[in-house]
């Protein structure tokens, strides 16, 4: 992370930062404007009036031919016992 890797997005929306890493990258964003960082981490549980509501609205989502979106690139180590 730099001081630059938020730029195109804090320019044109409004951004909320949380987790651990959100209080160590504060200082490099200092002094800019469009977010909040937020004490909070997310957990499954702040999910359940989301997805309870949605399928009370039967709005479901298929999700047979989805594909993750990792954030970080998957590092899968070979077992040494192979």
């Amino acid at each position: 992370m730099t001081q630059q890797s938020f730029n195109d997005i804090l320019n044109n929306r409004h951004v909320l930062f949380t987790g651990n890493g959100s209080k160590k990258f504060a200082p490099l964003i200092d002094g800019k404007q469009n977010f909040d960082i937020v004490d909070h981490n997310s957990d499954s549980r702040d999910m359940i009036p989301l997805s309870f509501n949605l399928f009370l609205e039967k709005n479901f989502s298929d999700v047979a031919y989805c594909e993750p979106y990792y954030v970080k690139d998957v590092y899968i180590a070979k077992s040494k016992n192979i």
